[in-house]
């Protein structure tokens, strides 16, 4: 046998070799590379899929931390217009009660009668100015006890401007009635005058006792509200 068949023979049997190894080995590492890939495939779907849920997540909380934050802004808006309310509620309250108290009827005549309706008209808006604060305080705050402390200062204060009210009544008629006398004889006019005088003095004294007893009483529970809506503000600024 010569070189050249010998030659042949190996090339023939590398030949082989290479086909059984192809025929083995290449579907495999093909399976494995189809394998490989479809995993990839897979995983980039489940990745795609995380990260939508992360970001559907991420959009809800963002919403989350937006309703959270109105709500401690609505909260806060709401405690602090109570606690302004509060104040207002008080300043105008106190208002209300001081014209009431301060009012006196010494220096009115009947040239300046028109004073005296002045201060009526101030203690009437005194009062309204006192109901609108204390509605808008309802939108805010509701409180059993509140409410009953409010309403017996109220009727205690209302019980103290109508008494001043009958009272400036009674003084006004008798100004007028002292001023238009008709009693031509002077003496018999003095003496007259002098009778209303006397009877002047009789209403505003009468006045002056009765307010005194009721003032007592009303600035009795005004403390006690004032306390009342003191302890109030202090339990929501240590919230």
């Amino acid at each position: 046998m010569n070189d050249t068949s010998i030659y042949i023979i190996i090339l023939q049997v590398i030949i082989l070799i290479a086909i059984y190894v192809f025929r083995n080995s290449v579907p495999t590492f093909l399976k494995e590379k189809a394998k490989n890939i479809a995993t990839k495939q897979d995983i980039g779907k489940i990745t795609s899929e995380i990260e939508s849920v992360k970001s559907e997540f991420n959009k809800d909380l963002e919403i989350l931390k937006s309703n959270l934050s109105l709500k401690k802004q609505a909260s806060f808006s709401i405690q602090e217009n109570k606690r302004i309310l509060i104040y207002e509620l008080v300043e105008t309250f106190n208002t209300w009660l001081y014209s009431i108290v301060n009012f006196s009827f010494s220096g009115y005549n009947i040239q300046n009668i028109g004073e005296i309706k002045t201060h009526r008209k101030n203690l009437e808006k005194h009062k309204l100015d006192f109901n609108v604060i204390e509605n808008k305080l309802n939108i805010f705050y509701n409180n059993k006890e509140f409410d009953e402390l409010k309403k017996n200062l109220t009727i205690e204060t209302l019980k103290m401007q109508y008494l001043l009210d009958q009272a400036i009544s009674e003084y006004e008629l008798k100004l007028y009635e002292k001023h238009h006398l008709e009693i031509e004889d002077y003496y018999e006019r003095t003496l007259a005058q002098n009778n209303i005088q006397t009877e002047i003095f009789e209403i505003t004294g009468k006045y002056y006792k009765e307010m005194t007893e009721l003032y007592k009483k009303t600035n009795s529970l005004n403390l006690e509200f004032t306390r009342y809506l003191k302890n109030e503000l202090e339990k929501d600024i240590l919230k």
